[in-house]
């Protein structure tokens, strides 16, 4: 999300009314039809083991019918003309709450953070740009803990830990070699390293992502890593100790190896071409798996054709944002059906969100993005439709970049995630 204005186009505090009459067009009526749709009853799990592992399966027929949850904005951070150090030039999709309530909202073009109370008042900046300690050349919040923030700067390679007032605490960088897109603490003394580096498989080159696990003394605990081929279509997706599969898939419908942290229980794994999820706990170890029972679907005429217009329209954009050449679309060797998930994430809830990967290909125009819901306990509920921006989840919350109608600026926004259907509940 590209907030395309600069600080002097922000909306003022009327056009909040337009945004909010945006969202509920685009929310309201899968919520309606959730409140007129027959009440359902939990999916039935069957639970499992194999080899020590414990197996989650949803049984029983897919479940269909209305949405799983509806969500309903309940807040815009309220930025004011007369205040410029409250105009945010470009707001993150990925801030977070505090335990008291307030929100910290990365800026992606000063490189400091916006803070706003419960009630999204403007209330102070801390951190700003630079290379010195407490000082950002990019800036991605990780989490809010107690009292502190913790804050990785791509561009400096290090994590930097301040108290919520802006007080600089620690600025930790990692001790062994790599290119870092990710540094961040773990449990019981442990770091995690995200890390992208390029390879070479004879005469094919590749881009692997991978995360490694480490302790206080940067031993290696466990390692995960994922790699696309783009020479000749292959991914693949390995895990040490143990492994988690080998795969040849087709892009760009087999989807994509991904793996999500949720701090609170490891790392969940999808090949991008299975159904099926793995969880990982922080040595690397198989803990649990889940198959979802969702099926592939075939690629038709239509799907490609709604395809390819997505793509030449993505293009066009980065064009207008960083007056590149458009490049010609690749002639993918289309296979005969598609895989599952286009990304997936966690909540600090413990249900997993996995973007459907036919979302805007058959409806190029789409205003929502369609979601299949696996809660904590592995069991499939259906789908759910969010707007079709970036999000974050954070406190029970929703909060995304929504952009105004009337200038084109994006505004950051909170949701209430709301269960629609009987047997869900959610903070």
């Amino acid at each position: 999300m590209i907030c395309r204005p600069g600080p002097h186009h922000r909306p003022y505090p009327h056009h909040r009314l337009d945004i909010r009459i945006l969202l509920l067009s685009v929310l309201l009526p899968g919520f309606l039809a959730a409140c007129s749709a027959s009440e359902k009853t939990a999916p039935h799990l069957t639970i499992t083991e194999e080899n020590g592992v414990t197996v989650v399966t949803t049984t029983g027929g897919m479940p269909t019918g209305s949405p799983v949850f509806t969500f309903e904005p309940i807040l815009t951070l309220k930025e004011d003309p007369a205040n410029e150090e409250s105009l945010l030039a470009r707001a993150s999709y990925q801030f977070s709450v505090g335990d008291n309530g307030w929100y910290y909202v990365p800026d992606l073009r000063l490189y400091d953070i916006a803070v706003f109370d419960s009630g999204g008042e403007f209330i102070r900046r801390i951190g700003r740009s630079g290379d010195g300690p407490g000082e950002f050349r990019s800036i991605n919040v990780q989490r809010v803990t107690g009292d502190t923030i913790s804050i990785f700067d791509f561009q400096n390679q290090r994590t930097t830990l301040m108290q919520l007032d802006g007080t600089l605490i620690e600025v930790i960088r990692p001790s062994e070699g790599g290119f870092r897109i990710g540094f961040d603490r773990g449990p019981d003394d442990t770091y995690i390293l995200e890390g992208v580096t390029g390879n070479d498989d004879g005469d094919v080159g590749y881009t692997s992502y991978s995360v490694t696990i480490v302790d206080s003394a940067f031993d290696t605990i466990g390692h995960f890593s994922t790699a696309t081929v783009a020479a000749n279509m292959l991914s693949r997706i390995e895990v040490s100790p143990g492994s988690f599969s080998t795969l040849s898939v087709d892009i760009p419908y087999a989807g994509f190896p991904q793996i999500a942290h949720a701090p609170w229980r490891g790392f969940l794994a999808s090949d991008g071409d299975s159904p099926d999820l793995v969880w990982y706990d922080y040595r690397g170890e198989m803990s649990m798996i889940i198959r979802t029972g969702l099926d592939t679907r075939p690629i038709t005429s239509g799907v490609r054709s709604g395809y390819e217009e997505r793509v030449r329209r993505s293009r066009l954009e980065r064009v207008r944002e960083r007056g590149t050449t458009p490049q010609p679309l690749p002639d993918y060797p289309w296979p005969d059906a598609c895989g599952f998930f286009g990304w997936m994430t966690v909540d600090d809830e413990g249900w997993i969100w996995l973007e459907d990967i036919w979302t805007g290909t058959e409806e190029p125009d789409k205003l929502t993005t369609t979601f299949h819901i696996v809660g904590p306990d592995g069991r499939y509920w259906g789908t759910a439709e969010l707007p079709a921006i970036r999000f974050a989840f954070a406190k029970g919350r929703l909060m995304c970049s929504v952009e105004d109608p009337e200038t084109g600026a994006y505004i950051p926004t909170i949701f209430r995630v709301v269960p629609a259907i009987e047997g869900v509940s959610y903070p």
